[in-house]
């Protein structure tokens, strides 16, 4: 997915976050798995706290 790609998906996806991984390309979850799971759970954190 391209740079400009990107934006436009998470601005089009209601309540999404693009989060830009450090050390991370196509297998990001692969490449940077802490820091993919820590997003993923700030994020999880922050949509159960809304309910």
């Amino acid at each position: 997915m391209t740079n400009y790609q990107q934006p436009y998906i998470q601005e089009n996806i209601p309540h999404s976050e693009l989060k830009v991984i450090p050390n991370a390309h196509h297998g990001t979850n692969l490449d940077n798995p802490d820091k993919v799971n820590e997003l993923i759970r700030e994020f999880l954190q922050k949509i159960m706290s809304k309910y």
